[in-house]
C-alpha cells in the first residue's frame, strides 16, 4: 500500500511542478513575443482563467 502511495504522490507532484514550469517559462515567452496590446490581453485572460482553475490551497 505504501508503494502505491509513493507512486501517486510522485506523479501528482510531478504534474504540479510541470504546470508551474510551463506557466513560468513557456507561456511567458509566447506572450512576450506578441504585440503590446495582444500580450496584455493574453496575460489578463490567462490570469483570469488560471485563477479560476487553481486549487483551493493556493
Amino acid at each position: 500500500m505504501l508503494d502505491a502511495l509513493e507512486i501517486v504522490t510522485t506523479v501528482i507532484v510531478g504534474l504540479l511542478v510541470g504546470v508551474e514550469f510551463s506557466v513560468a517559462f513557456v507561456i511567458n515567452r509566447i506572450l512576450d513575443a506578441l504585440p503590446d496590446d495582444s500580450a496584455q490581453l493574453g496575460r489578463s485572460h490567462g490570469g483570469r482563467m488560471l485563477g479560476a482553475l487553481m486549487p483551493f490551497w493556493y
